[in-house]
């Protein structure tokens, strides 16, 4: 009887429902939640569900911290939806997925192999085993740039992979172009001896 009541409570703890929060914004930031009708500003350090939009407006933009420790940042005019936020406490598993509907996104993850993050984008699909990547979403195109790791980004049933520091863009209805290198980071400069 007590194995039973100690299968019952590993069960439960098997497929929780996860948190995120609004860890940093600026400017106007709002949300909707899944069962809402109109949007309101979202205040620092809120909770966020699954379903839940959120949206910044014109110069702002939101850190949102998932529970497992990977930030997800949207830039100005974007919108996101928190789709899935998953947890299994007996194996320490965490899955993750966002849908990225306007804008861009600037994701750090976690990293760690039992940590899943998805970001669904209009008629493309990715596989992320990276760590830190850039993702913009525009009217008729997504464009992607991978910093660590790799990204799978299959569209028209072709797919490339983005190593490290590469980047694709795939236009509506088409495949995604071959990966290209990203440019370097801008490095400091010294004024010139006169």
């Amino acid at each position: 009887e007590l194995a039973r009541k100690a299968l019952k409570i590993c069960r439960s703890k098997a497929d929780v429902a996860a948190m995120a929060e609004l860890y940093d914004r600026k400017g106007d930031v709002e949300h909707r939640k899944p069962s809402g009708l109109s949007w309101s500003n979202l205040p620092l350090h809120a909770s966020l569900i699954e379903g839940e939009k959120v949206r910044t407006l014109y110069r702002s933009f939101a850190d949102i911290l998932f529970h497992e420790g990977s930030h997800l940042k949207l830039d100005e005019n974007s919108m996101a939806i928190i789709q899935r936020m998953r947890a299994d406490l007996i194996r320490d598993k965490t899955e993750s997925s966002v849908s990225l509907v306007k804008g861009n996104i600037y994701a750090l993850l976690s990293g760690s192999s039992n940590k899943k993050f998805k970001v669904n984008l209009k008629g493309v699909k990715t596989k992320i085993k990276s760590k830190s990547f850039w993702i913009g979403q525009k009217e008729k195109e997504v464009l992607l740039a991978n910093y660590q790791g790799k990204i799978e980004v299959t569209a028209r049933n072709a797919t490339v992979v983005l190593g490290k520091n590469k980047g694709t863009k795939v236009r509506e209805a088409q495949k995604p172009t071959q990966p290209v290198d990203l440019l370097n980071a801008p490095q400091p400069g010294t004024p010139a001896d006169n």
